[in-house]
């Protein structure tokens, strides 16, 4: 099951996505994202959140096309992006694309990377598109990532927890073989593709994001 997830960041100008035709996809919003989305004449599947950053008029457009409207209170201790990937996470998703992930207020980005870190998605394909046309990979331990992009493409490899021991990371001008990186320092960060052979990432402990620019 392919489902995608609209987080009310900034969309990229091309709503392709990494799996395919995102009006085949389950679509799960965060309140305003669905906005974002009617106004290029995709509707989603599902609408979550306490409707402060989208119109009356886009929620009756919603509820006439069929979407599920779950309204939530708006003093509450979650974000509409953490209860809309709840959400998601109901229709049992093989692959998950998130978009919408960066762009906006900064604490809202900060925290909608946190969402990286959900435990179920240890077991699920997880992928981002992200503002500036980059397409991100979660890679977490026992998983692969391979990926194909022009030589000289940045690459970096960004880790999202304290520390991350790194199998193998190849295909890029600086490899690495059984090391670790440190969220604090930005030592793979903007690598660049060798052209040599598809860009691979395996990890054995810790979770990072793989990001490209195709």
């Amino acid at each position: 099951m392919h489902v995608i997830l609209a987080l009310n960041g900034t969309f990229p100008t091309s709503l392709a996505v990494p799996s395919g035709n995102p009006r085949r996809s389950i679509i799960v919003c965060a309140d305003g994202a669905a906005g974002q989305l009617l106004a290029l004449g995709i509707s989603p599947s599902q609408i979550v959140g306490d409707f402060d950053s989208i119109s009356e008029e886009d929620l009756q457009t919603l509820t006439a096309k069929g979407c599920t409207i779950t309204k939530v209170p708006s003093a509450k201790d979650a974000t509409d992006g953490e209860l809309a990937l709840e959400a998601a996470l109901t229709h049992s998703p093989t692959h998950l694309d998130i978009i919408g992930l960066d762009g906006g207020r900064f604490d809202m980005v900060f925290f909608n990377l946190s969402l990286l870190m959900h435990p179920a998605l240890e077991d699920i394909r997880t992928s981002c598109r992200l503002s500036d046309g980059s397409v991100g990979v979660l890679v977490t331990p026992g998983s692969a990532s391979s990926i194909e992009c022009r030589k000289n493409a940045l690459v970096s490899l960004l880790p999202l927890t304290d520390e991350v021991h790194v199998s193998k990371f190849r295909g890029v001008d600086w490899e690495l073989t059984e090391d670790k990186i440190y969220r604090s320092k930005a030592r793979t960060v903007s690598n660049s593709a060798s052209g040599l052979e598809p860009v691979s990432c395996s990890i054995t402990s810790g979770r990072a994001l793989l990001i490209w620019n195709p």
